[in-house]
């Protein structure tokens, strides 16, 4: 392609590729000035033209007697979008897409919307469980996804025959403009959590990203908003009058009645215009029950039949490390969770409350964070003095610091459960499961599916909570059919 066609006015030379790295090979090559958290592209231009590069678009103060072709925007981010979108012909235009984003719950709405489309038809996503088209399952993390990534993915994706896609993001991916090219026929929020000022540390307020990036949306964009969302109210002001809203409340578009709460599942209604459909599903917990409504009405918007929906639903199993049950044939109950603030852990809990039976105790593996302050446990400690009868403190990831002081200093604010505190998280999980009985409940919480564990020395291999798991109940069934 040539560069007077990717910029009006420019010489006629041959582009064939773009990027924002300096230090790759760049012949043929527009390099972008990219500001992002750690790095300022307009500092690294003398790299990127000394690996080739033959344009420079910018947007701050540069010398521009350099041998390149110099082109100067008033925003690099809203350039490289457009540029990056008519290079890769405009591959967003040819699928229909849905992004999902939240304080809690997107990993979740954003997989079960790909996995039900998936049942009708070619659907790609690209989020926290990896960017899955077609037979290519390829692992990512979401916040370091570039724009040129999505782009190139995109392109991928309708080069492969896809007819879908799903993006999930976060804070960081809205407020760098990194899923702007996107222009989705549906946005879903799913709800906010006392961390709403999420990437804080880098002056990244969620809120303030999300309500930007409301505006910048096509009016063509159905949003789904969760109206019993704590935000909501502030939220419903940016989305214009496309939108639509699900919760319990009586007056959400889509109201969700008739729960029902099971150790192995979930059912719900979703009435709608007078009309009302059932949904059994595999996922656990009322938090798992939004995530689905979510999906569904995403689904709904589309045209997608809703008793298809219902009988997919129905196949789909739980996220990985979200609710996840650990069912060897025990006579007790395990479940897996990434539950690390106030709103996920009342979450957890109340599914706890909903599924004990009389007589019966609930426990949980608490993993505490090096970072962790006084008023954040303080908090969790009388939430969780209020469901959990017995709570192990153990690791989450440390990142400074000697774990065991940190914990000894955490005991304190859970003293009325009367908390062990075992270091090595396998060890907690093991101690854990040895201490249940018959109806037992047990949470391990906080990792979720995370496989590392910062300790002092940097990431380690962690075996993984649900490995850990299972490990520890074959050992104690073995052990249990021995003494028989």
């Amino acid at each position: 392609m040539l560069l007077s066609e990717l910029f009006e006015g420019s010489p006629d030379i041959e582009i064939k590729q773009l990027s924002i790295d300096s230090r790759l090979p760049m012949k043929d090559c527009i390099f972008f000035c990219l500001s992002g958290i750690r790095y300022d592209g307009h500092h690294f231009i003398d790299e990127a033209i000394k690996n080739g590069a033959s344009v420079i678009v910018y947007e701050d103060e540069v010398d521009t007697s350099k041998n390149a072709v110099f082109i100067k925007v008033s925003d690099v981010a809203d350039c490289l979008n457009d540029i990056a979108a008519k290079f890769y012909d405009y591959p967003a235009r040819g699928l229909e897409s849905f992004i999902v984003c939240g304080c809690d719950g997107q990993s979740s709405v954003s997989n079960l919307i790909y996995s039900l489309i998936s049942k009708v038809r070619p659907c790609a996503s690209v989020g926290s469980c990896g960017i899955h088209y077609g037979e290519h399952h390829l692992y990512s993390s979401v916040p370091t996804l570039t724009i040129l990534d999505n782009h190139k993915y995109l392109y991928e994706f309708v080069r492969c025959s896809m007819e879908s896609c799903v993006f999930e993001g976060d804070a960081m991916s809205l407020s760098y403009k990194k899923l702007d090219g996107i222009d989705p026929d549906v946005f879903v929020y799913t709800s906010t959590n006392e961390y709403a000022t999420e990437f804080e540390e880098i002056g990244i307020n969620y809120y303030d990203a999300l309500v930007s990036y409301l505006y910048t949306l096509d009016e063509k964009t159905l949003i789904i908003l969760n109206k019993d969302d704590i935000a909501y109210d502030e939220l419903v002001l940016a989305a214009g009058d496309n939108y639509l809203t699900y919760g319990c409340k009586e007056h959400s578009d889509f109201v969700i009645e008739d729960i029902k709460l099971k150790k192995d599942g979930s059912s719900f209604s979703l009435k709608h215009k007078g009309g009302s459909c059932t949904f059994n599903t595999k996922l656990l917990g009322m938090n798992n029950i939004y995530n689905a409504a979510a999906a569904i009405v995403a689904l709904v918007s589309r045209g997608y039949d809703t008793n298809k929906i219902a009988e997919n639903l129905a196949k789909v199993r739980p996220l990985d490390g979200v609710m996840d049950p650990v069912d060897l044939g025990q006579d007790y109950s395990i479940y897996i969770d990434c539950a690390d603030n106030i709103k996920s852990l009342h979450d957890v809990y109340d599914f706890g409350e909903h599924i004990r039976k009389a007589g019966s105790k609930v426990y949980a593996v608490w993993g505490i964070n090096g970072t962790d302050e006084s008023d954040t446990l303080k908090e969790i400690a009388e939430l969780s003095e209020s469901f959990i009868d017995h709570m192990i403190l153990t690791e989450n990831n440390s990142y400074s610091g000697n774990m065991m002081h940190v914990m000894k200093k955490a005991l304190p604010y859970f003293e009325s459960m009367k908390p062990l505190a075992i270091e090595d998280r396998s060890i907690a999980i093991e101690s854990a499961v040895e201490m249940l009985n018959r109806d037992d409940i047990l949470f391990i919480l906080g990792k979720g599916n995370e496989t590392t564990i910062t300790r002092n020395l940097g990431k380690e291999t962690y075996i993984g909570d649900k490995k850990a798991a299972e490990l520890a109940v074959s050992r104690r069934l073995k052990e249990e059919k021995d003494d028989i």
